[in-house]
């Protein structure tokens, strides 16, 4: 499958959490979103942009 975002087909990652709720606090979310950012960034070698 490929994805086409802002009319590049360079590597990137959707990720949707419908259930933010579960892993954790409102006060948390903030801090876990960075943690899947640095995860999906480091793991599929992708550019931060």
């Amino acid at each position: 499958m490929t994805v086409a975002l802002c009319g590049s087909t360079e590597p990137c990652v959707h990720l949707l959490l419908p259930s933010i709720c579960v892993v954790g606090t409102a006060q948390q979310i903030p801090g876990q979103g960075a943690g899947f950012f640095e995860f999906l960034t480091k793991e599929m070698v992708l550019s931060p942009d």
